[in-house]
C-alpha cells in the first residue's frame, strides 16, 4: 500500500479493531490520532495498513527525520497505540496529547507500547514543569481532561495553558498558532469518568479543518460508549457537533441508523465480538435468535479468531453452560 499525502484532510487507516486517524492541516503539519501497527500488514494479501511505514513516506523531513506535529492518545488500550515505541524511534514527534488516565495506569495493565508512551509522557511532564510553556519541539505536552491527580506534587508548576479540558477549543499544534487551518473542540473525557472504566475515560474531539474557503470536520469518539455520546451531543452547540467524517466507534453501533436489530437486545462484550443479540427478547419477551455481531468500519475484515468464532457457529459447534 502507497498513500499520496493530500494537501488537506483526513485518513483514516484500515486497522481492523482500533484507530489510527491521520489529520493533515497543511504543508508540514500532521496531526495523528491513535495508533495501530498489525505487524501482519507487512504480509502479501494483508487488508490492514501498516501506518509507521505509510507515515515515515508521507510526513515531511526535518533534519533528515520524519517530523510528525502531533501524537494524540484518546486512550491506553493496546489497539490505539499498538507500534508506539516504533514510531517514537523512527519519527520526530513534536507535541504529544493525552488524558490523565495515562498516569493512572500500572504498568501491569499496560502493553508494551502503552508503558512506552507512558513513559514519554512522564518524561515531558517533567521537562514541561523546569522549562515552562517554552519549551522546544520533540518535548512539548498537552494534558486534555480533568483529573485531581494533576492536584499533586509531582505535576506541581505544570503550566495551566498547556491543560484542556472539554468544551475548550485548541488551536495550537507544537507551539504554532494554527487558527487559521485548524481547530480541536474538546468534548471528553468529562471530569466524573476519569477514574473510572479506561474506556469512558476517552479523549474525544471535533476536528475542524480549514483553508481555501472550506470548512471540513470529523468528530473522534475514541471508545467511548452510546450513554457518554449522548451525553456529548446533550450538553454541546451544534456547530461543535458538525461532521462531515464520523469516525463510528464499535460501541455505539447498535444505537446508530440502520442497525438491524433491536439496541435493547444486545449485550455488549467488545472482545473478541462485539455484541451477542438475543433478538425479539426486548420487545416481545421471546428469543428467536441468539446474534453474535461485530461492526467494522473502513474496509476492516474479522480478524483471526473472530473467523474461528464463526466457524464455530457455522458448525453448530455453540452450547449453553449452566452453573
Amino acid at each position: 500500500m502507497s498513500t499520496q499525502r493530500p494537501n488537506q484532510g483526513f485518513i483514516f487507516w484500515p486497522v481492523g479493531n482500533g484507530d489510527s486517524t491521520t489529520v493533515v492541516v497543511g504543508p508540514g503539519i500532521t496531526f495523528q490520532v491513535d495508533l495501530n501497527h498489525l505487524d501482519s500488514a507487512d504480509e502479501d494479501g494483508d487488508p490492514h495498513a501498516p501506518v509507521i511505514d505509510e507515515l515515515v513516506s508521507l510526513l515531511p523531513k526535518v533534519n533528515g527525520k520524519p517530523y510528525l506535529s502531533t501524537f494524540v492518545l484518546t486512550h491506553p488500550d493496546q489497539d490505539h497505540c499498538r507500534g508506539f515505541a516504533r514510531l517514537l524511534k523512527e519519527v520526530a514527534i513534536g507535541e504529544l496529547w493525552f488524558t490523565p488516565r495515562v498516569f493512572r495506569e500500572y504498568k501491569s495493565d499496560l502493553s508494551d507500547d502503552a508503558i512506552a508512551l507512558k513513559k514519554e509522557a512522564e518524561r515531558r511532564v517533567k521537562k514541561t514543569i523546569q522549562v515552562g510553556s517554552g519549551v522546544s519541539s520533540g518535548d512539548r505536552v498537552r494534558i486534555v481532561g480533568y483529573d485531581e491527580l494533576l492536584q499533586e506534587e509531582e505535576f506541581k508548576g505544570f503550566p495551566k495553558d498547556l491543560l484542556a479540558v472539554p468544551g475548550l477549543a485548541v488551536t495550537k499544534l507544537d507551539g504554532a498558532e494554527r487558527g487559521t487551518q485548524f481547530r480541536a473542540f474538546v468534548h471528553a473525557p468529562f471530569k466524573d469518568d476519569a477514574t473510572g472504566e479506561r474506556n469512558e475515560a476517552s479523549l474525544a474531539m471535533q476536528v475542524r479543518l480549514l483553508g481555501g474557503g472550506n470548512v471540513g470536520h470529523a468528530l473522534l469518539l475514541g471508545d467511548l460508549s452510546y450513554p457518554t455520546v449522548k451525553r456529548i451531543f446533550d450538553a454541546s452547540k451544534a456547530e461543535d457537533l458538525t461532521w462531515d467524517v464520523f469516525k463510528v466507534v464499535e460501541k455505539i453501533g447498535p444505537s446508530l441508523p440502520g442497525f438491524p436489530l433491536q439496541p435493547r437486545d444486545c449485550r455488549a462484550l467488545f472482545e473478541p465480538i462485539d455484541y451477542v443479540a438475543f433478538k425479539g427478547l426486548s420487545d416481545r419477551g421471546v428469543v428467536d435468535a441468539v446474534i453474535f455481531v461485530d461492526v467494522k468500519s473502513g474496509g476492516a475484515v474479522l480478524q483471526p479468531n473472530q473467523r474461528k468464532i464463526k466457524k464455530a457457529v457455522l458448525n453448530h459447534d455453540v452450547s449453553l453452560l449452566v452453573m
